[in-house]
């Protein structure tokens, strides 16, 4: 690897870790319990938060949070976010919705990248072949 790309990765590192600090820490298990009593199903939950926790590199605790925008606060741009979202719809054998669709749905409930918005989305498109 080069130096410039172990600088960067140890800039996100630090950049999540300070995030980290700032905000009450969940569990996995509580990240899914919180997301599951506010009606979002199991199944969506725990692949969302399997497929970002894949993407983000370990910091050495569980970090995610449902309010934060995974955007914004997780440095995911928006291409690899599209991709995250992608490979969970067709893990799942699911049409990914078109961009029409996705507009829609994110001027509807919001325009902020919430790992429970993202759940949402999955609920909303991924539950028919």
């Amino acid at each position: 690897m080069s130096k410039m790309v172990d600088w960067l990765n140890r800039k996100w590192i630090q950049r999540l870790k300070k995030l980290k600090e700032n905000s009450r820490l969940l569990t996995e298990d509580e990240l899914i319990n919180l997301l599951t009593k506010e009606g979002l199903t199991r199944e969506n939950t725990i692949i969302v938060i399997q497929q970002l926790n894949s993407y983000l590199p370990n910091v050495g605790q569980f970090i995610l949070h449902p309010d934060d925008d995974v955007i914004q606060d997780y440095d995911i741009d928006d291409e690899d976010l599209g991709d995250i979202l992608l490979k969970i719809f067709k893990n799942k054998k699911h049409k990914f919705p078109s961009l029409r669709a996705q507009q829609l749905f994110f001027e509807q409930f919001g325009e902020k990248y919430t790992v429970r918005l993202l759940v949402q989305f999955v609920d909303h498109f991924g539950t028919k072949p």
